[in-house]
């Protein structure tokens, strides 16, 4: 495949279309290790996390596929780990069949019992599953008392009809780096700063890569937090330069609801490019486009206002 088709692939799968057209108009050429953050951050599940960096892996060559090797292997390891069963184990099932749903939470001896239990509860409660339900499965210890260990082992996330949509054993599979390792030693200080250690560990989940610039200050912006739904908010944000995440200040905060306005910057998130995009303001809630419009009117009445550097 060539290159430009591949960053096309991986390009489909940011959820911002601002972010895609942006890409796409600028002729922006993604580095190899933004493709792979795209691909593992942006795919929709476990099993096309994998297919994509498969892709990616079968058209890098040398230390960026062996990063790539190593990324599947480590993915595979941790759902083979979850999977696994034992005495003193129990997988602790929470549905939300919304958002704003109660947290239903069953306790479980093993991952199938977990998913199992998922059809058993709509049987028994009626309803069905919609595009904004999610499952979570937590893998815990039962603690005998004797000594002291923590009892969370990891967590698998599940879309409707059960599919997987990735598991976190991160901290039992983090490797610690108190040297470089061998390839990145090899290198010259400019690519250790940029890559070492993200190129060494087993996941690509947390890799900032920059992206073309596609928001202004003070745009009224959708966004997402990873699984769970999304939210809205202002950015705040300088400059034209190309950007891996912008500063957003949520719109649902008590800071903003309440118009503490001095403050209300304090809640705020750094949203990575592909997980944000701009909305009109006429689509917000009623009662946020009120504390939208009181907040621009606090902003130009305080020009010194809040501007991250």
């Amino acid at each position: 495949m060539m290159m430009h088709s591949l960053q096309e692939e991986m390009v489909k799968l940011i959820p911002s279309r601002d972010l895609q057209k942006a890409i796409r108009d600028s002729g922006y050429s993604c580095s190899e290790m933004a493709l792979l953050a795209l691909a593992f951050q942006c795919s929709p599940d476990f099993d096309s996390r994998l297919r994509h960096l498969q892709l990616l892996r079968d058209s890098f060559s040398g230390r960026m596929r062996t990063y790539a090797d190593s990324l599947m292997a480590t993915q595979r390891q941790m759902l083979e780990t979850f999977l696994e069963t034992d005495d003193g184990i129990v997988f602790e099932l929470h549905i939300k069949e919304t958002p704003d749903a109660w947290d239903e939470c069953y306790l479980c001896a093993s991952y199938g019992a977990a998913v199992r239990m998922i059809a058993l509860f709509y049987q028994e409660y009626g309803g069905q599953e919609n595009p904004s339900t999610r499952y979570r499965i937590v893998k815990r210890r039962i603690l005998s008392g004797e000594s002291f260990a923590e009892d969370n082992i990891g967590t698998a996330l599940l879309l409707p009809g059960a599919i997987l949509h990735s598991v976190d054993l991160a901290e039992h599979f983090a490797e610690e780096h108190p040297e470089l390792c061998t390839e990145c030693a090899d290198e010259d200080e400019a690519y250790r700063q940029a890559h070492c250690p993200d190129c060494c560990n087993g996941s690509a989940e947390f890799h900032a890569a920059t992206f073309p610039c596609f928001l202004s200050d003070l745009d009224t912006v959708e966004y997402s937090m990873g699984f769970g739904p999304t939210a809205y908010g202002i950015v705040r944000h300088q400059g034209t330069a190309p950007a891996a995440d912008y500063f957003v200040i949520p719109l649902d905060t008590a800071e903003m609801c309440r118009h503490r306005f001095d403050i209300a910057h304090w809640p705020h998130h750094h949203i990575p490019a592909p997980f944000v995009w701009c909305i009109s303001p006429e689509s917000l809630p009623p009662s946020m486009q009120e504390d939208r419009l009181a907040y621009l009117s606090f902003l130009r009445e305080h020009p010194d206002g809040f501007i991250p550097g």
